[in-house]
């Protein structure tokens, strides 16, 4: 009954949406990194912005989601916020290990990582664009095709 709602809700969004939120949610718990934790972590800008896989096992179409660590321009501490590909959804797969980072000056480190977005017949292949600028403490996010 789950994965029907779950299916639903996918196919009443637009194909190209996505979701960012501050980590203030049950998804983004410790629990839910996923596992291998090597292949679940990345961290760039000398270690001062993490991606972190989690996965929630539910539902089974849609359980990867990403979060992201990084400083917060204006306090001591960091920003965290969630990525998903739509609300209460994430990816059929991300593929955090498989990332690739690029940094410009003027637009901050911008990573794309290949994730899946759950089809009928077949996971349809995406690109998932984070680009985190330090300097104005802005994460932006867009998927599109790979």
């Amino acid at each position: 009954m789950l994965r029907i709602f779950a299916l639903s809700l996918l196919a009443a969004a637009p194909l190209h949406a996505q979701a960012t939120r501050d980590c203030n949610t049950w998804v983004s718990n410790a629990r839910n990194l996923a596992m291998p934790y090597e292949d679940a972590t990345r961290t760039y800008a000398q270690g001062s912005i993490a991606f972190l896989l989690l996965d929630t096992g539910e539902p089974a179409c849609c359980s990867d989601h990403l979060m992201v660590l990084y400083p917060d321009p204006e306090e001591p501490f960091r920003i965290c916020q969630l990525i998903s590909l739509r609300d209460g959804l994430g990816y059929y797969e991300i593929r955090l290990g498989d990332a690739q980072a690029t940094y410009d000056p003027l637009e901050g480190l911008s990573v794309r990582i290949p994730a899946f977005e759950y089809g009928e017949v077949e996971a349809m292949p995406r690109s998932l664009d984070v680009t985190v600028n330090q300097q104005t403490g802005v994460l932006t996010a867009s998927h599109g095709a790979p």
